[in-house]
């Protein structure tokens, strides 16, 4: 653990320890729409869905929990207030390169997210960024999406439509229920392209498309015709496929799942191929809440010379592999700590294929339902890769860590 690592902690634990703690962030908007806290959706800390916010996401965000006023009609229902919540994150990170040792990112997002429930039957969620980014010309839309079920059997099972769109979740945003990374924002650290496989070889990257569904206690699938980017008053047609699938239920008293990913096909004159495959299980030891995640992912090396097309989530010459595995222990009923792995491979930039790993860990400390603070180190064994280049080679980005070899960040979380 570097030196660096070791005051940012103890920063952490004096602001931390005169403060009255509490448990778990989560997005207030469904709180207030369900009348229910936010622990009752989600384990440990947001965004980290549980059994129960894995039944409120799958019935596309509708259920008003009995509690809020209802405006009720012919073909009409709707709740009677309209739920927001904004959210921001207040970063201080720190590399150990000689381009850019220290930055703060304040805000690092800050945003209004709007969402519940537009029919019986329809949900909704909006999230529009108040900060302007760079990265996505400025662009305030970071996601919509509009969960439609169409159909519900005696046995339970929904099936659904969902239109989307996302500035940087990827074409699984339209429906997801594991935590694994298998999108960009439902993952259990801050450094998500240092602890999950899919993180690490497909990253983030805008998406829109229109996804067809089914779930019930048991399992959920999603597939999505989808296409990269998107833009305001058109976009290209989704041409790309994608597809997921996963098993959910119990394993030895573990709230658990299992599943697969795969995207194939052309969109915008380029191959959008990858391969993932994940495990979560979520439960408690000797009173103490544990999860436990794993992946591993592979996107296929672009054959241009032998007359293939550019692989949109690798351009390099060898195929991009990964298989992490990460945990997380809460100590208290408002502190945890986790840990991180992941073993890589990838492009060395000379076509030869070279390990590309990352050890991390990190410290959780929640002062409300709604507020917390993190703290997470990164140590990479290659400064020249995946990890510390300028992208994962889409549109998408990488840790960025600017040719560094280690990477801290202490950040404020709040969410009202």
């Amino acid at each position: 653990m570097t030196k660096r690592f070791v005051t940012a902690l103890s920063a952490t634990a004096a602001v931390v320890g005169a403060l009255l703690p509490m448990t778990s962030e989560a997005i207030p908007a469904f709180a207030r729409q369900t009348g229910k806290t936010c622990l009752t959706c989600h384990f440990q800390n947001f965004p980290v869905l549980n059994a129960y916010g894995q039944e409120f996401k799958a019935g596309g965000y509708t259920d008003l929990g009995g509690k809020l006023p209802e405006i009720k009609g012919p073909d009409l229902s709707l709740p009677g207030v309209l739920n927001a919540t904004l959210v921001g994150k207040f970063r201080y990170v720190t590399t150990n390169d000689n381009a850019a040792q220290v930055e703060h990112n304040i805000p690092d997002e800050l945003g209004i997210i709007m969402g519940g429930r537009a029919a019986a039957n329809v949900g909704f969620m909006v999230e529009a960024s108040l900060v302007a980014d760079p990265a996505t010309g400025g662009r305030p839309l970071q996601g919509f999406k509009m969960p439609v079920n169409v159909y519900k059997t005696d046995g339970g099972t929904r099936f659904g439509i969902v239109p989307f769109a996302t500035g940087g979740i990827g074409a699984g945003f339209g429906f997801e229920l594991l935590n694994t990374g298998a999108v960009a924002n439902v993952r259990v650290f801050e450094h998500g392209f240092a602890t999950s496989a899919q993180q690490f070889v497909v990253g983030e990257y805008s998406a829109w498309g229109l996804g067809l569904t089914a779930s019930n206690a048991d399992f959920f699938a999603n597939y999505s015709r989808w296409t990269p980017n998107y833009a305001y008053g058109g976009s290209a047609a989704p041409q790309a496929n994608y597809l997921r699938a996963a098993w959910m239920g119990s394993l030895m008293g573990f709230e658990s799942g299992a599943g697969v990913q795969m995207s194939s096909g052309d969109a915008q004159g380029v191959e959008n191929k990858f391969t993932a495959l994940d495990f979560q299980a979520q439960g408690s030891v000797a009173g103490m809440p544990l999860g436990i995640w794993a992946s591993w992912a592979s996107a296929p090396k672009t054959d241009v010379a032998g007359g293939g097309k550019q692989n949109y989530f690798n351009t390099g010459s060898v195929d991009k592999t990964a298989l992490a595995i990460s945990a997380q222990l809460g100590l208290f009923s408002h502190a945890a700590v986790k840990a991180g792995f992941v073993s890589g491979s990838s492009d060395d930039g000379t076509g030869q294929a070279a390990p590309d790993n990352a050890f991390t860990v990190g410290v959780n400390y929640h002062l409300a339902q709604n507020l917390g603070l993190v703290a997470e180190h990164t140590h990479f064994t290659r400064s020249n890769g995946t990890f510390s280049s300028a992208g994962f080679g889409n549109g998408g980005t990488a840790g960025n860590n600017n040719g560094g070899s280690a990477r801290t960040t202490l950040m404020l979380e709040t969410a009202f």
